[in-house]
């Protein structure tokens, strides 16, 4: 593959990805949210370990998911906060009170706000990761920094829950962000992909195996939980596909403004408008083409919406595309 040429494959796992966190929150689909809940957030955060790059300075990594990132969580926050005290207040409830309780963030934050503890615990983690790197810390001994959050988060998980902005969560969530890291060693293959996916989804059915919740700092069964969700990812990023032309600008289109999905769709989730089928094709294609819509205006980023690499945009020049967003997939790795 030309180097630097964009994988619609890699954007093709970030679109199943969103579509997976749209239907999991929708529970009267069952038993489809058991099904995604083993894989659907940690598959973002896997994603972004395949693709980090190595050499980036910590304050740079910190502005730069401060604006692919935080930003567009707060905009998104506004747009949701408005919409949400407009409901309240037709329906004659308090709505500042209901509002200024979902300000802290993480596993505080509830309908319509269920998804955006994801954005924080996912700016934590690269950045935890980031500063281990640049003091010098050898990837070895990051993973087990990684695996000792993790159980600490879970030993102490009537604290850590309660932590501002999923901070707690984010640190737990630095190994699924190493083991994409050690799955770009070993590279694409079929074998260990189809492998790997096989054993993670029989991991992941087994009648004493528990689904997480990371949000709520729910791990699962011990080990087993993580395990399964470690092994459906890498099944899913170790594919040999390539996907490119057409298909790979749509698909990129889709996966560059799902932003706008995973913020604004639990708001419609929470309005209920009809039958279970009709929640489930709003909450995806509403925000989707509110997506598309900003992306094609100078607002796009402030939303974390852009255009993929090629469309006429309004990404300001030499900006490489995707860098330091993990909504939106980057140059794949060669393979």
């Amino acid at each position: 593959m030309m180097r630097g040429m964009r994988n619609g494959y890699l954007d093709l796992i970030r679109v199943v990805g969103t579509i997976a966190i749209v239907l999991g929150h929708i529970q009267a689909l069952a038993p489809v949210p058991a099904l995604v809940y083993p894989w659907h957030v940690p598959i973002f955060f896997v994603l972004s370990g395949w693709l980090w790059r190595e050499g980036r300075d910590l304050l740079s990594e910190i502005r730069g998911r401060a604006r692919t990132l935080l930003l567009p969580y707060v905009t998104w926050f506004v747009v949701v906060s408005v919409g949400y005290a407009v409901v309240l207040a037709t329906r004659g409830d308090d709505q500042k009170e209901k509002v200024e309780e979902q300000l802290p963030g993480g596993a505080h934050a509830v309908e319509p706000y269920s998804a955006f503890w994801f954005i924080t615990a996912l700016f934590v983690a690269v950045v935890l990761i980031r500063a281990m790197e640049r003091v010098g810390i050898p990837l070895w001994a990051q993973v087990l920094i990684g695996v000792v959050a993790c159980v600490l988060v879970q030993v102490f998980d009537d604290i850590a829950i309660q932590s501002p902005f999923a901070i707690a969560q984010g640190a737990g969530c630095v190994i699924f962000v190493h083991a994409g890291m050690l799955l770009r060693r070993v590279g694409s293959h079929a074998g260990w992909s189809a492998g790997a996916l096989v054993t993670g989804i029989v991991l992941a059915a087994l009648p004493w195996s528990e689904a997480m919740d990371l949000k709520y700092i729910d791990y699962g069964t011990p080990a087993l939980g993580i395990l399964a969700a470690v092994l459906i990812c890498a099944g899913l990023v170790l594919a040999p596909v390539h996907i490119g032309g057409d298909w790979a600008r749509r698909i990129s289109a889709l996966a560059q403004t799902g932003f706008a999905v995973i913020l604004l769709h639990a708001l419609f989730v929470w309005l209920d408008l009809g039958p279970t089928w009709v929640v489930a094709a709003t909450s995806l294609v509403v925000p989707w083409a509110v997506g598309l819509l900003l992306a094609r205006t100078r607002l796009g980023p402030a939303f974390g919406c852009s255009r993929p690499a090629g469309s006429t945009s309004t990404r300001s020049p030499g900006r490489r595309p995707g860098a330091g967003g993990d909504l939106r997939a980057g140059p794949a790795p060669r393979r």
